[in-house]
């Protein structure tokens, strides 16, 4: 398994930018196998994450951006996960 981080800061727009990124089975394979588990678990820390989020986005009107991108290779086959994260810094 692998997990990479980048953090950037864009001067054009102030705006930090987060990378993260992994080379795991992908969000569909995963779903698949959490729906398969008898226990329906919600990730409190996605869900505060998200939550967090959301507050400050209404409080500085979009301040943070997060997009998140499933890695496919040339085959279709999943080959990770990619998320970022943009924060604007003015």
């Amino acid at each position: 398994k692998e997990l990479k981080i980048a953090v950037s800061k864009d001067t054009n727009e102030d705006v930090l930018l987060i990378q993260i990124s992994d080379n795991g089975i992908g969000r569909k394979a995963s779903e698949i196998i959490n729906k398969n588990n008898s226990n329906e678990h919600v990730s409190f820390a996605t869900s505060a994450t998200q939550k967090r989020i959301e507050l400050l986005n209404f409080e500085k009107q979009g301040i943070i951006g997060v997009a998140i991108e499933d890695l496919n290779a040339s085959s279709g086959e999943a080959i990770g996960t990619n998320v970022t994260i943009r924060i604007h810094l003015a």
